[in-house]
């Protein structure tokens, strides 16, 4: 591709962050694009726009990826690239974003962005990384060209799955570091936590026939320490609040990955001690001392 058209689904954050890291490329013509008008006034149609990309970045929640898709799937030409940074799980089929895409585009080509990738920092000029999930070189190379010179470093990864359930898992363990977080026991604790989240992060991916040696890079450990530690990060204070005993105000990716993990891991769901403590908590009668108790074990 020499020039690109491309469009970013979805004006929160994430996709004002990518848009601000594309901005100064000469080489692209960039158009944002949201269902709620307001975010992007004056925004032609969408069917206008996708009928002219090259790629397009899905930056929206799990809730919305299926519409998303949905509402692009007639006008895509021929080769557009699909690159999703939805770092969640579809609650109603607890379909993780490849598996979404497969289904809903079969035969066009995707990527799956995943890594340390705060927005907030991102619209900041600080640096983040992603693993582009891809089985084709092609769509990684034309990808990797897209962020060639900006603050966004790329690798490759042959496993758009590993991407995506490194996506899911990421949120949820950031919600149980802050539930451990709230007992306020230090450094010790916290590396501790990071050290049997990551162990059972690798063994979901090899449960799950993906693979495992992703999750000691940008897509698992990067992600996990940047969104667990960050201020910014919704799922870190939805797990504050569980620690201190507080009802549940907030929603987020990892709350709301949670009621599929019956469904990743079946009867295993007990072999995950953190994993499973953070469902108890939420979901039946467990509690946060749970939690600091799978840490120490």
């Amino acid at each position: 591709m020499s020039h690109m058209n491309i469009l970013i689904l979805g004006a929160g954050e994430i996709g004002r962050a990518i848009a601000h890291i594309l901005r100064n490329k000469s080489e692209i013509s960039l158009q944002l694009w949201d269902k709620n008008s307001d975010r992007v006034p004056g925004q032609p149609s969408l069917s206008s726009l996708v009928s002219s990309c090259n790629i397009i970045f899905i930056c929206v929640p799990s809730t919305a990826i299926r519409n998303a898709i949905t509402s692009i799937k007639s006008e895509l030409v021929p080769n557009c690239i699909i690159v999703a940074l939805t770092k969640g799980i579809e609650r109603e089929t607890c379909k993780t974003t490849d598996k979404l895409i497969e289904e809903l585009l079969p035969t066009t080509p995707y990527a799956i962005l995943s890594g340390p990738m705060l927005a907030e920092e991102l619209l900041q000029d600080s640096p983040g990384a992603a693993l582009v999930g891809t089985r084709d070189i092609e769509t990684y190379e034309h990808i990797a060209t897209v962020f060639a010179n900006t603050k966004l470093s790329v690798s490759h990864s042959k496993d758009p799955q590993s991407g995506a359930l490194c996506g899911v898992l990421k949120n949820i363990y950031a919600v149980a570091l802050g539930v451990v977080e709230a007992t306020g026991d230090g450094a010790n604790m916290r590396g501790m936590f990071f050290s049997k989240a990551i162990n059972e992060m690798m063994r979901i991916l090899r449960h799950c026939g993906a693979a495992p040696d992703v999750v000691c890079g940008v897509a698992g450990l990067g992600d996990l320490i940047a969104t667990a530690t960050s201020p910014y990060s919704r799922n870190r204070v939805v797990g504050e609040e569980l620690g201190q005993g507080k009802k549940q105000q907030m929603e987020s990716e990892g709350i709301s990955a949670l009621p599929c993990l019956p469904s990743l891991l079946g009867t295993h769901l007990d072999e995950f001690p953190l994993l499973h403590a953070l469902y108890a908590l939420v979901h039946e009668n467990g509690t946060a001392a749970a939690i600091t108790d799978a840490v120490r074990a």
